[in-house]
Parts: C-alpha cells; sequence; structure tokens
C-alpha cells in the first residue's frame, strides 16, 4: 500500500494497489482509496519502458522513437505536454545511441526559449 491523495476523502489516505486490465490487453496497476474504496488514479509501472499513448508513434517505445525519429522527440518535447512525459523523452533522447545532432530546419534566434532543442544542443547550429 502507498499513501495518496484522495478526492473523494478531501485527504492523504492509504491506498491498495491492484491489477486491471483492459480491452485491448493492457495492464495497469489501479490504486484504491482503502476507505471509501473508490479510485483515485493509475500508477505508471517503472519497469516496462516508456510508451507514448497518442500520436503518429502511439504504442512504440521512447527508446524506438529516439532512435527512428530523433527530431519528433525533440518537437514533441517543445509542446505543452505533461512534466512526466518531458522527462520520459528527455530520458530517451538523453540514453539514444543517435548522438548527431539533427539539421536545424529554423535558425537559432527564432528556436522558442527553454527549448528542449537548446538544453539538448545549446544555441545555434
Amino acid at each position: 500500500m502507498i499513501n495518496l491523495f484522495c478526492r473523494y476523502c478531501n485527504k492523504e489516505v492509504e491506498a491498495v494497489i491492484t491489477d486491471k486490465v483492459f480491452e485491448n490487453g493492457t495492464l495497469h496497476k489501479q490504486a484504491d482509496c482503502v476507505e471509501c474504496g473508490l479510485y483515485i488514479k493509475y500508477i505508471a509501472d517503472e519497469t516496462k519502458p516508456a510508451v507514448l499513448y497518442f500520436g503518429k508513434y502511439k504504442g512504440k517505445t521512447m527508446e524506438w522513437v529516439a532512435e527512428s525519429d530523433r527530431d519528433y522527440l525533440i518537437w514533441l518535447g517543445d509542446q505543452d505536454i505533461k512534466n512526466r512525459l518531458k522527462e520520459q523523452i528527455r530520458n530517451a533522447l538523453t540514453n539514444s545511441t543517435v548522438k548527431e545532432k539533427p539539421q536545424i530546419i529554423m535558425p537559432a534566434e527564432e528556436v522558442p526559449q527553454k527549448s528542449l532543442w537548446q538544453e539538448l544542443y545549446g544555441e545555434g547550429k
């Protein structure tokens, strides 16, 4: 059991973790409140590789996309997405065996500030 915030009880409570299999066959860890018995959230399985759950690479691992289409992950990391997903993208790009810098499509002065591109490659070409 772990402690999580239950929005129904409006406090931090113990949560029981159970396996839940969806119709498509995927297995998830579900956290339910011990006090009210209602669903709190799904828990990520950190032992499994991160998988994209939307977009043109839906169902592919981050590592596969980092090796196959590095530019896509860099672009995705600069979008308005959850911090957890940004961290998974950053890790996949950092751990990728493809280290060469892709061709810059836009001049460095047009790259948005605080972009994943600049974080990984610095300024300019």
